[in-house]
């Protein structure tokens, strides 16, 4: 490579065929990386606007929060030279990331929101977008454990005329599926995500990601064989995507909570690697609730055989290792994520959510997963 402006377009174009992966991710930052080393701002802000789309649908987060800071600097420095609605579109994917991570302070998430508001809805103006407003207040109120305020939000946006940031549907009703499940209102949240198993609303991550999330919700509802289909079907569509970790963790713990052991040890063993690698602690922290309910339900044997990466902590080069120990490290793993969050958002929401979970080992009892030949031939 030699030529400026063609080797960057060449780049692009090339990043641009590919569908999102980390691959793709990695041809952007080499565009952006040309861009930086010239100084051509616009391109690279051109490059970095595209390579978030693959950080977000690859599971890079970190990434993308670090190219959407330099864009939204780039932007106040000079507004009339970028589009405002790209960008602002991607400000909300950056505050709701966020609010799930705890290194980020209660206030600095709320400060983002408020600036977010701000720009959407000048306060000398009419607010033209009170429904994206409202939708991201009760996804970031969800996080913060405040599910009362984010049940008020949602009374408040499902209300409003949709507008040009509003997210797409699908995405939409799985929040709220989400919600009625940390409202315990389990019924409700069945009847919400089989709106989206009827399969007419649709995006990248819905309905796939759903799947996982009303697994607790239709066992709480007395619907056990009905979560074992979705169970196998949901795991299918997700497992070779590494931007579905929180799902996997979904699935890791309903089949330990079903007694599918087996199962559960070649979901723990085939994405504990990824896992491992992935800069998102709140989804970390799903998987391994998850094993930990698998250890718990064996830790009635001395020993399992389990091939686990070296990036694993209470790794073992022999793979022999005790549930029961496993079932501990796991635990505190769990309980000291959610003692950062919970300390974060004052409030103990993440505890009692953990307890609700680690409660059903004592009342679940074991559920057939529909896996006959063709299920297993196709990779459920």
């Amino acid at each position: 490579m030699g030529n400026y402006p063609d080797d960057f377009k060449s780049l692009c174009r090339r990043a641009m065929r590919m569908r999102h992966s980390p691959e793709q991710l990695a041809i952007f930052q080499q565009a952006i990386s040309l861009a930086d080393a010239h100084g051509n701002e616009e391109h690279g802000y051109m490059a970095r606007q595209e390579a978030m789309n693959a950080a977000t649908f690859s599971g890079h987060d970190d990434i993308f929060r670090e190219m959407f800071n330099w864009c939204l600097a780039c932007f106040d420095r000079n507004p009339d030279r970028y589009e405002a609605g790209v960008l602002l579109w991607k400000y909300k994917w950056a505050i709701a990331q966020m609010a799930s991570i705890p290194a980020y302070p209660r206030q600095q998430v709320l400060d983002a929101l408020a600036d977010f508001t701000r720009r959407v809805d000048p306060p000398d103006l009419h607010p033209r977008h009170p429904r994206t407003t409202a939708y991201l207040k009760m996804c970031v109120e969800m996080d913060f454990g405040e599910y009362a305020a984010a049940a008020k939000a949602w009374r408040f946006w499902r209300d409003e005329l949709r507008d040009d940031l509003s997210d797409c549907p699908a995405c939409e009703l799985h929040r709220v599926v989400c919600l009625l499940s940390q409202l315990g209102q389990y019924d409700e949240c069945v009847e919400a995500a089989e709106r989206l198993f009827a399969g007419k609303l649709r995006c990248t991550e819905v309905p796939a990601e759903t799947y996982g999330h009303t697994l607790i919700p239709l066992l709480k509802a007395g619907m056990p064989d009905r979560a074992a289909r979705l169970h196998v079907k949901g795991y299918k569509a997700t497992r070779h995507n590494p931007s579905f970790v929180l799902s996997w963790g979904h699935h890791l713990g309903f089949a330990a909570l079903t007694h599918n052991l087996d199962r559960g040890q070649d979901i723990f063993q085939q994405h504990l690697e990824a896992v491992m690698a992935s800069p998102r602690p709140d989804h970390c922290q799903c998987f391994f609730a998850g094993a930990e309910l698998l250890m718990s339900r064996l830790a009635g044997q001395r020993s399992v055989q389990l091939t686990l990466p070296q990036s694993f902590p209470p790794y073992r080069a022999d793979g022999v290792y005790s549930p029961s120990e496993l079932a501990r490290w796991l635990a505190a793993e769990v309980d000291r994520f959610d003692a950062t969050m919970d300390q974060r958002n004052g409030n103990t929401s993440r505890a009692a959510a953990s307890a609700i979970v680690r409660s059903m080992l004592q009342c679940t009892g074991p559920v057939k997963l529909p896996l006959g030949w063709f299920a297993w031939l196709f990779g459920a």
